[in-house]
């Protein structure tokens, strides 16, 4: 059964009404009354300001809002302490930013900014949060002519790219348009005059390559991938971009995770490994900060999975120690639940169809890591699957492997796995490639027992 919805003046009526039967009640109890009888109505408030907080209301029972007053304010003196005024107050909460759209913020700010008031992308940048519907053709041209207008200054063009990501999140039909007016060959553009640019391009080239609008049941993530892989080259300009910049941790982390959702196709994995994007990534490894930041070496292992889809690339990997470094990422961050689920799905990549790598993480104690992930997270049903997969890719058609995994004494831990339902189909699998007696071997399905209705 679905909500019921109401609108702001609706509210406001409500609390009017409590206002004339309840003269001893404060003002927070008059907002507290009104949102209980509306609540027990079924009605959905949640996009409508009902706190306290959010506005005043005067004897003559006019409402003042604060999100109004704010942006009164800043119209009319646009100056930055009133911009991070009206930036904190947008940020509140949604309903806050939905209200101050229905009032014509969007507009304001969009005047603003044409006449050369630079402060006001900012707010701009969170009036978009999570609602990306207000966005129509004629912003999405004026976002696109003003991060190309060099007169204005960095901080105001970066925030107009973060507006570009909040237009193209959760609404596919704004994606499509925006690729349609070739805004990725725009931001690519700009990212290479100025790597200023550098973080928020890439997490906007990423925007293009989201499937997240529920209302869309299949959207064109992988077309905007081929087009911006395919025909904007974008593998080698943003790994150029990249290496001209004053590189810092959220930089190497921004380029690992877009390079690897580049790698939609076979010959994307490729391209990336020629332009030099995996020795890019042992490098950025190597580097002392990076070792120790779980967001960097989810990045990394995020881009091993993605790349390693390549046979080719798969075996490039082996040659560069990649094998070797999963192992030793299994070992040093045990203690993470996302890591170990990330690696043990990267090792499992890397080792498909490549019998002779598995022997290598063999060789590297692969195997002692794998049993000790399943230790420390087999109670977690994503790291239980991932250990799954990768016990059966190490052990097939090796039968070295099947016997040390057996010595370890990985079959109780599978069968404790096997009491998990979302693990149980995955540890049964993994308890037969490794030849043990102990998995249930029933038949969930024998197709018996219904018959189809015959014409």
């Amino acid at each position: 059964m679905s909500a019921k919805v109401t609108t702001q003046a609706l509210f406001e009526e409500t609390y009017l009404e409590n206002k004339d039967l309840f003269d001893e009640m404060s003002h927070d109890e008059l907002v507290s009354e009104t949102v209980s009888q509306l609540t027990s109505q079924g009605v959905n408030i949640q996009n409508l300001l009902h706190s306290k907080d959010d506005f005043t209301v005067d004897v003559d029972g006019c409402f003042h809002y604060h999100v109004l007053s704010e942006l009164e304010t800043f119209y009319s003196c646009p100056n930055q302490t009133n911009a991070s005024k009206l930036t904190e107050r947008l940020q509140s909460s949604l309903a806050t930013r939905v209200f101050a759209a229905s009032s014509g913020c969007l507009e304001r700010l969009t005047r603003l900014i044409n006449s050369g008031v630079e402060v006001a992308a900012k707010p701009l940048v969170v009036l978009l949060e999570k609602q990306p519907d207000i966005a129509d053709d004629g912003f999405m041209d004026f976002l696109i002519r003003t991060v190309q207008n060099e007169s204005l200054e960095i901080p105001c063009r970066v925030n107009i790219v973060r507006c570009i990501t909040n237009v193209c999140t959760l609404h596919e039909d704004n994606r499509q348009k925006m690729v349609a007016k070739k805004c990725p060959e725009v931001i690519l553009g700009v990212m290479e005059s100025n790597v200023s640019f550098l973080n928020a391009s890439l997490i906007a080239l990423r925007a293009f390559l989201l499937d997240d609008d529920i209302r869309v049941p299949f959207g064109k993530a992988h077309e905007h991938a081929q087009h911006i892989v395919g025909d904007c080259d974008a593998i080698p300009r943003v790994i150029e971009a990249f290496k001209s910049c004053n590189r810092d941790l959220s930089s190497c982390v921004a380029v690992l995770t877009t390079l690897g959702k580049f790698c939609v196709r076979n010959e994307y994995c490729q391209q990336l490994v020629d332009c030099g994007g995996l020795q890019l990534a042992l490098e950025l490894f190597r580097q002392e900060d990076c070792q120790t930041s779980e967001a960097f070496i989810c990045a990394l292992l995020a881009f091993v999975k993605s790349a390693g889809g390549n046979d080719d690339v798969k075996d490039k990997m082996t040659e560069s120690g990649i094998l070797e470094m999963i192992v030793q990422i299994l070992n040093d961050f045990g203690n993470s639940r996302k890591i170990t689920e990330i690696a043990l799905l990267a090792l499992s990549v890397v080792v498909l169809r490549r019998p002779n790598n598995s022997e290598k993480v063999i060789a590297n104690g692969g195997v002692d890591a794998v049993i000790n992930a399943l230790d420390a997270h087999g109670d977690i049903p994503s790291v239980g699957k991932s250990s799954c997969l990768a016990i059966k890719t190490l052990t097939n058609r090796n039968e070295n492997a099947r016997n040390l995994f057996m010595a370890k004494g990985v079959e109780d831990y599978l069968l404790q796995l096997c009491q998990i339902e979302e693990c149980r189909e995955g540890a049964n699998d993994t308890l037969r490639a490794l030849n043990s007696t102990k998995g249930t071997l029933n038949e969930p399905w024998k197709g018996t027992g219904h018959h189809l209705a015959q014409d």
